[in-house]
Formats: C-alpha cells, sequence, structure tokens
C-alpha cells in the first residue's frame, strides 16, 4: 500500500517481474474472495491497471466451467456463513 501509494508499480515507477507475480497472486485472492479493495485499496487500483491490460488478463482467464463452479461454491459458502473473510474475520 505505501509503495503504491507514491508509485505505479510495486517496485518504483517501472514494471518489473515482481508486478507480474504479484498480479498472479493477486488475482488468485481475489478469486478466493478476499476482500483486496477495501483492506488494500492501492493494491486493487494497481492490479485492475494491470488487468486491463489484454497481455496480463489473457494470462489469467478461467474456462467458463470453473468461473461457474468457483461463484456457485462462493454462494454456498455464503449461505453457509463461512466466506474467506467470515472465516478469517476480515
Amino acid at each position: 500500500e505505501a509503495t503504491l501509494a507514491e508509485h505505479r508499480f510495486l517496485l518504483g515507477d517501472t514494471l518489473s517481474v515482481v508486478d507480474i507475480a504479484w498480479y498472479i497472486y493477486v488475482h488468485r485472492l481475489l478469486s478466493g474472495g478476499y476482500p483486496m479493495a477495501r483492506l488494500h485499496p492501492k493494491v486493487e487500483t494497481w492490479y485492475q491497471g494491470l488487468h486491463r491490460k489484454p497481455e496480463f488478463s489473457k494470462e489469467v482467464r478461467e474456462p467458463a466451467p470453473l468461473v461457474w463452479f468457483r461463484k456457485g461454491f462462493h454462494l454456498v459458502q455464503k449461505m453457509r456463513g463461512s466466506t474467506l473473510p467470515e472465516v478469517v474475520g476480515f
């Protein structure tokens, strides 16, 4: 958060391999229901900026059946009160 408040990327103002690696990690966290926008708004903005670029978003594109399964699973978790934020207490 602190670095992204001052710079465009994680190590400064130039895209690096660290941004590429962390883009994937943040994508996985978001897919799991992590409340990135609420807890880390600068990271969310950084991620969305990269995600708008086709060269990034195509690398994490999920097949439709997987998207449907994940959304269904999150719905079941929500109904049970067992989403990631609820379990961890975010």
